[in-house]
């Protein structure tokens, strides 16, 4: 298992201009409620409760993967687990969706 010093963490600015220009996928594994109270569009959510890397792998293509949650924790264990099962490079973001947000970067909201 990849240690977590050496998970690649990407700040949310350079996250956001990967995933301006469809260089990046996002992966949420917040659960679906979380969800439902703010998103990043585009964001493909694989909770970490029924994680399923073959989703992330179907979504991500040829695109780099990046993990997010609400603040980092669950996104470096999807991330370990994930690199550790397919061998596949992902990164997590810096912070996650609160940071995110603090940034003042874009998101959806049902304002639940």
């Amino acid at each position: 298992m990849q240690a977590v010093n050496d998970i690649p963490h990407l700040s949310p600015e350079d996250v956001w201009g990967r995933a301006s220009k469809g260089e990046v996928v996002l992966i949420d594994v917040r659960e679906p409620d979380e969800v439902q109270m703010v998103a990043i569009a585009g964001a493909v959510n694989v909770p970490l409760t029924s994680f399923d890397p073959q989703a992330v792998l179907k979504a991500a293509g040829d695109k780099e993967i990046v993990f997010f949650c609400k603040m980092g924790g669950r996104a470096i264990n999807a991330c370990q687990y994930f690199t550790g099962l397919t061998g596949r490079a992902a990164s997590c973001m810096t912070g996650s969706i609160t940071s995110w947000v603090q940034k003042g970067l874009p998101v959806t909201s049902s304002g639940a």
